[in-house]
Parts: structure tokens; sequence; C-alpha cells
């Protein structure tokens, strides 16, 4: 009987696995990585080209994970030295799968594996988290997984970088808007005594001058002229 192929859902995986060189200790990370991969997969139209579907898919997941892997490997040590300990697997998961760590917890609410399930959950509130400290949003008597401080910088970092790479997609006003804003929400939670801050710092200094000279290179509006003032005509008064 012949074997049926792998579910087109994994099959290339392994692909990403050796590009990132991940070990079989690093179980959280591959299951981050697989739920990435998988969502790319779903953008593969056709099934009948399996060899194509897999180059595609793993190449798209290893562009969307990189960049931000990257930091997290380089940089979540220093960012808490000054903790005792933190939740390496659960912001693993935040950073590697981002919004798409809220369908893994929802996927795995029936699994057996309960401290599995807590990584995850821990996982989608540091990914909430980050996304309200982004948001600059309010919320008082609230305490922020200390974990969604480091995310919302790699999150910052990444929103920078597309910005700087297709500066022509906005609007002259909307950048003006931002080179006058001063990138002012990522600065009150910037941490300049960490090199994952100072990443941050220097990005946005990039990102501003980038701005910056954009603008002067685009055509400026002609000033309004001046409206002239109104002639005073001298009506004739009523005959006596």
């Amino acid at each position: 009987m012949d074997r049926k192929p792998p579910a087109l859902s994994d099959f290339g995986f392994e692909v990403v696995v050796a590009h990132f060189k991940l070990t079989k200790e690093q179980r959280h990370e591959h299951a981050a990585m697989r739920t990435v991969f998988r969502d790319c997969i779903e953008f593969i139209p056709t099934f009948s080209d399996a060899e194509n579907a897999r180059i595609r898919a793993a190449d798209i997941a290893i562009k969307k994970i990189e960049p931000r892997y990257r930091l997290f490997i380089a940089h979540a040590d220093d960012f808490f030295k000054n903790l005792e300990k933190y939740n390496k697997s659960a912001l693993a998961w935040a950073v590697v799968a981002n919004d798409l760590v809220s369908d893994a917890c929802e996927n795995s609410e029936n699994s057996e594996d309960s401290t599995n399930l807590q990584t995850l959950r821990k996982g989608q509130r540091i990914w909430e988290d980050a996304c309200a400290i982004l948001a600059d949003e309010d919320l008082p008597n609230y305490t922020f997984a200390p974990e969604s401080f480091f995310l919302a910088h790699v999150d910052a970092i990444e929103d920078l970088t597309d910005l700087e790479l297709h500066l022509d997609g906005w609007s002259l006003g909307e950048l003006i808007d931002k080179k006058n804003d001063g990138f002012s929400v990522f600065k009150k939670f910037l941490r300049q005594d960490t090199s994952l801050g100072q990443v941050l710092a220097a990005q946005i200094s990039i990102v501003e001058d980038r701005i910056a000279a954009f603008i002067d290179t685009q055509p400026q509006e002609p000033a309004p002229k001046p409206i002239p003032p109104c002639e005073v005509i001298a009506f004739p008064g009523p005959k006596r």
C-alpha cells in the first residue's frame, strides 16, 4: 500500500527548522514557527505542485519570522538582566507568532498538555499587553506583563523598518504628521539602558532623517495668492 504524502500544512516545515537551526529542546520555537508556516501555506492556492508550495511557504515563513526572532535571540537576556527570571518560552511564542498566538491558544484549549496551554496563554497576554502599549492605552491599576515591553520594542522596530522601506506609500501630510509627532509613543516605552532599546532609538533616528529628507524632495504646494483688498465703490446718494 502506498504511503500517503505528508499533510500540506506541514510539508516543507523542515526547511524552516533547518534555517533557524532549531534543536529538539526548542519545542516552543518549533510550535510557534509551525503556526506561522501553516498560516503562510494557506495562501498558496494549489495542491498540485507540492515542491513549489514547499519552497514558497518556507520562504514566506522565514521572511516573516527572521527579523523578529533575531532580535529575540540577540537581546532578550540583556533586556531582562535586572529580573530574576522571565518567561522566555511564552515570549518566544509572542515574538515569533505575533497575533497568531491567539489562534494557537484557542486551538489548544482542549489540549491535555496543561503546561503548553499555560505558556500559550501567557504568550497571548504578552501580545495583548504589547498592543495596548503601542496603542498608548491608559489602563489604570493594570500591570503590563514585563515581557510585553520587549515585544513592543520588537513591533516598533518592525513598523519603523516597514515605514522606511515604503515611504512613498504614505501621503505627504501623513509623513509631516509623523515628523512632527517624533514617534512619541515609541519613545514613551523605549528603554535606553538595554541593547534592544538602543536598536529602537537608532531606528527612530534613521527613519526621522529619512522622512525629513523625503519631505524635502517633494514638490511644495505654492503659497496661496494674497486676496486683493476690496475696491470701495462709491454709490451716488439719493437725489433731493
